[in-house]
């Protein structure tokens, strides 16, 4: 069996495809294997490792972005525009969370809910992902994140001019979710959803419960938030997709000088290397894409 694996990856990569793509062919054929054989970590055996590492040296994996976009766009965006309804503070917590905690859509989704992992202090909040990308686990927890209160934004809610504090906009929409009495789906009630703590505010009818609840959003649809509010700031969603706002967070904070230990460990990159390759990148202005791409 693992001689024809190495066989056909190996055919992939001599094919020309990236050794991404080699990479995610392993790691599907593997993760079947592995539930129909209940063989563990399959992937990580040296023939196929070898074959994905040489897929790598012949095509390696590029950045998606030459640039990214500023994310000062969003900011100021939520700057002005007064937030008085649910939606539009579900809105403004995703789309500052993900600039403040350079994450994933999918790890966004998957915030625990669990008390264990959850934590609010008067310094801000602390929390754990459950099955990040890098985990290859959906029972894996990460280190604890730290999303602060910043002193200078005190988010006076919905008064103008005064919202740049991640950790101030979830608190606010938090509140509002509290004070709705918004029905959530029971934590452990059905496995097959996300426990995170966004929510799809139209009720949904769940299997095997009574009643119907507001259900924890999954990454496809927090990308999608996310994206219509980066073309409300002025981002070309044309180039730019939800999930790069991991790329244009990092990118700022860096750009202001922030602690480079603490992007990495709030980004949860193991090496300055692979950040540098994969992630910052120079802000690219929207009269700037719109010319790079008419010159194309």
């Amino acid at each position: 069996m693992l001689r024809h694996l190495a066989a056909f990856l190996n055919e992939l990569s001599e094919e020309g495809l990236a050794g991404g793509t080699v990479h995610n062919a392993r790691s599907s054929l593997c993760g079947g294997y592995e539930l129909l054989l209940g063989e563990r970590e399959l992937a990580r055996h040296p023939w196929l490792a070898s074959v994905a590492k040489t897929a790598d040296n012949r095509k390696p994996k590029k950045p998606r972005y030459d640039e990214t976009w500023d994310a000062g766009k969003v900011v100021g965006y939520w700057a002005r525009t007064p937030t008085p309804t649910l939606a539009l503070k579900r809105d403004r917590a995703v789309s500052l969370g993900f600039l403040a905690l350079f994450t994933r859509p999918s790890d966004l989704a998957r915030i625990s809910r669990l008390p264990a992992h959850w934590q609010v202090t008067s310094a801000g909040f602390r929390f754990r992902f459950r099955g990040t990308k890098e985990a290859k686990s959906q029972a894996t927890l990460s280190k604890w994140i730290e999303l602060p209160f910043l002193p200078t934004d005190a988010l006076d809610d919905d008064t103008l001019g005064c919202c740049s504090c991640a950790a101030r906009a979830w608190q606010s929409y938090f509140d509002a979710l509290e004070s709705s009495g918004v029905s959530r789906l029971p934590v452990g009630a059905d496995e097959s959803f996300p426990v995170g703590r966004f929510l799809a505010l139209r009720p949904t009818p769940v299997p095997n419960l009574q009643g119907t609840f507001h259900v924890p959003l999954g990454s496809e649809r927090l990308s999608n938030l996310m994206k219509a509010v980066m073309s409300l700031a002025g981002v070309d969603t044309k180039v730019f997709t939800g999930g790069s706002g991991r790329s244009a967070g990092s990118s700022a904070a860096a750009a202001l000088g922030d602690d480079m230990l603490r992007v990495l460990e709030t980004g949860r990159w193991t090496s300055f290397r692979n950040f540098k390759k994969y992630y910052l990148r120079a802000r690219l202005s929207l009269e700037q894409s719109r010319t790079a791409r008419e010159l194309e």
